[in-house]
């Protein structure tokens, strides 16, 4: 089996990715440093390594199982693929194109994770569960992490909405590269209550 079968199998089976896993590909297609926090069971790995970036590191605080099966498909690629057992807010990140994030779905968690990670992303940022996440946090804690992103957002000019999709679980794509500026979503589009 090849990545791009385990991408085509990810896309077509219905799960809590289902949706976003082709935007998530977009975007990994143009880049070639790409880190990601939140690997659980290898869904958006697949979506990720299907577009051959140089180098992909994830990290998770749990050990999920798939990861042995996805370093022997990147081998098999030659791609630079590397699991690390560790927590987002806590690690140092080397510099990245694309940060995707899919850790603890908490306003905390993602504040911490984008303020501290930030000066190392030069492309792109995805926050996956947008939609279900956004306004409550998966603990149950006010406000959600739409809020997160919108403060984020308020504080660093530079960086600014590209894409939010909140059909399925919903996925939020920030940039900060300049020629996309012209197609930048109002903040509004958050709709933050």
């Amino acid at each position: 089996m090849l990545i791009n079968d385990v991408y085509k199998h990810w896309c077509d089976t219905p799960s809590n990715m289902q949706n976003e896993i082709r935007t998530i590909h977009r975007y990994a297609c143009m880049c070639k440093h790409i880190t990601e926090f939140g690997f659980g069971v290898g869904r958006s790995g697949s979506a990720i390594l299907a577009a051959k970036p140089k180098k992909y590191i994830t990290y998770d605080v749990r050990d999920y199982g798939p990861r042995e099966q996805y370093k022997k498909l990147a081998e098999f690629e030659e791609l630079d693929f590397e699991f690390i057992l560790g927590d987002s807010t806590e690690v140092e990140i080397e510099p990245t194109e694309m940060l995707f994030i899919d850790s603890w779905h908490t306003f905390k968690q993602k504040t911490i994770e984008l303020s501290k990670h930030v000066k190392k992303v030069s492309k792109f940022i995805l926050i996956h569960d947008t939609r279900t996440c956004g306004h409550r946090g998966e603990d149950g804690t006010e406000p959600g992490y739409l809020q997160a992103i919108k403060n984020f957002l308020l504080t660093n000019e530079n960086w600014y909405l590209l894409e939010i999709d909140q059909t399925g679980n919903g996925i939020c794509v920030l940039s900060c590269m300049d020629e996309y500026r012209h197609e930048k979503l109002g903040i509004d589009r958050l709709a933050i209550k």
